[in-house]
């Protein structure tokens, strides 16, 4: 028997909307209005990628705010707009395993820093002479290492395992006696390097060129009157693609309690399955997570000291909306093309008012009660095709569901694979836009960005960028992960593993 009470003065907005609700026992989350002035910055561990922008908060003026950058193999994912009362997991940016503050002189190998066979090392050196970065150190008869040299205007890499010296110029205007940032990334017995974020001119990726074992990165400084700052050293390793072979399993990693994985999983159809352990001590302790073709479902066990703690299972239907692809679209035809083969069994279709693809409007026409042009059955003005290895097969659509939903019409049909759908005009003389977004169920689909977190005793789960569980790992050790290959030989792509350091 509670009265609220609703007073507003007409400014410049022609409506007033007001929702009542009930949130029960959550907190009621932060409203970020009017996005923009997007900038896409490295996190300070060198590997993430975060979206920086600009947005309103509830009744708080206009300030910076940041989301998480993701990678689906190639595809670009954000996962925002987020508040910090937004639910499920979304950590600050990650610090690196080890790092330095301000300007510093030479300092070596960080032998205080775990050593590991993939890591990132960045620093910004600034030398008139011969100075640069210790790609990687065991002791003083085995090292590599990336320096500038200024009085032959070039950039070299030396290693003392077999006396190889290569040296590569640098570009005539190469300022001297201010900083400049060298990147390196080793994978094993490889290594990338970057100088000022553009790959080292003349040669930046080598092969072989040390030892798989452990080690240490750091600085030197042959001159003695160099500065180095803005110094990170991170365990892991960015963009390892592996193809396993049916039933193969893959140890990777270093042993951490803190550190995040993701990939991407291809190869999947509704008889095939594979996954990881994103947490792996050995073989009688792990969590394991399959993608399971068959089931439709991500299955999750816990095993520890060879018994089944925990198993659960997370279905992969999902509810996607999805655009036009414009390459494929006019005015009597709208193509939809997926990112990935897709097995679907369900379509919706917006009850646009007639003659406007606008959802408001047709809202508006339901709460004035006046239907009258709003489209009872929107299948009934299209045809509907699905696309399969190059050709179109049609949809049988004439059981669609017109009743429950008032703003969607809905067909259902058995579970097709198909690479995209178009909808045509049935009126020929018909040059009316119909629809624009659509929502198909899918099933399943060919391929799936996995990503886990661990911190300490808890591991976050995701899939394509949706928290889907939290698994207890609480006193399982530090742990590594692993890839594994079930019934066929899967592909896993746009590997990215570091550790999370502490402060």
């Amino acid at each position: 028997t509670n009265t609220l009470a609703i007073e507003t003065a007409k400014g410049r907005d022609n409506f007033f909307d007001i929702a009542i609700f009930d949130i029960k026992d959550h907190i009621a989350d932060d409203i970020l209005m009017t996005p923009g002035q997007p900038n896409i910055l490295r996190g300070p561990n060198g590997f993430e990628w975060w979206l920086i922008y600009m947005a309103n908060r509830n009744d708080v003026g206009r300030d910076q705010y940041i989301d998480r950058v993701q990678f689906f193999d190639k595809t670009l994912y954000v996962d925002g707009i987020t508040g910090p009362n937004t639910p499920g997991y979304h950590p600050v940016p990650a610090l690196p395993t080890f790092a330095t503050t301000g300007e510093t002189a030479a300092q070596g190998a960080f032998t205080q820093a775990q050593p590991s066979s993939t890591y990132l090392f960045e620093t910004g050196v600034k030398t008139t002479g011969d100075a640069g970065a210790i790609a990687w150190w065991v002791d003083e008869n085995n090292y590599a290492k990336v320096g500038l040299n200024a009085a032959t205007g070039s950039w070299y890499l030396t290693t003392c395992i077999n006396g190889i010296t290569k040296s590569h110029q640098l570009a005539p205007d190469f300022r001297w006696g201010v900083y400049h940032n060298i990147r390196i990334e080793r994978n094993g017995t490889n290594m990338q390097v970057w100088i000022d974020e553009l790959p080292a001119p003349g040669c930046n990726r080598f092969c072989n060129v040390i030892p798989a074992s452990a080690g240490h990165a750091g600085t030197f400084d042959n001159s003695g009157n160099a500065l180095f700052e803005g110094t990170i050293y991170t365990i892991g390793f960015d963009n390892e693609n592996h193809l396993l072979a049916k039933g193969e399993e893959l140890i990777k990693g270093d042993a951490l309690t803190d550190y995040e994985l993701s990939f991407q999983l291809y190869g999947l159809d509704p008889t095939r399955n594979a996954g990881s352990y994103p947490v792996y001590v050995d073989a009688n302790n792990y969590v394991k997570a399959t993608f399971n073709g068959e089931t439709g479902s991500l299955d999750i066990v816990t095993v520890v000291k060879g018994k089944v703690k925990n198993q659960k299972s997370i279905s992969l239907e999902n509810m996607r909306i999805t655009y036009p692809d414009v390459k494929y679209t006019d005015m009597i035809e709208k193509g939809y093309r997926f990112g990935a083969t897709s097995w679907i069994n369900g379509i919706y279709l917006n009850r646009s008012k007639e003659n406007s693809t606008s959802a408001y409007a047709a809202s508006l026409s339901i709460q004035n009660g006046n239907e009258k042009g709003f489209n009872d059955n929107m299948f009934n003005r299209l045809t509907t095709e699905y696309l399969i290895d190059g050709k179109w097969h049609s949809i049988d659509t004439s059981g669609a569901d017109i009743a429950d939903n008032p703003m969607y019409n809905c067909t259902s049909f058995t579970t097709t694979k198909m690479e995209g759908l178009r909808f045509i005009n049935s009126n020929p003389t018909d040059n009316r836009r119909h629809i624009y977004k659509i929502i198909v169920n899918e099933c399943l689909k060919e391929n799936y960005n996995f990503r886990s977190i661990r911190r300490g005793n808890d591991l976050y789960l995701f899939v394509d960028g949706k928290e889907v569980a939290k698994v207890d790992v609480t006193n399982m050790p530090a742990s590594k992960f692993a890839l594994f290959a079930g019934n066929y030989a899967p592909s896993f792509n746009g590997i990215l593993y570091y550790h999370i350091g502490n402060k």
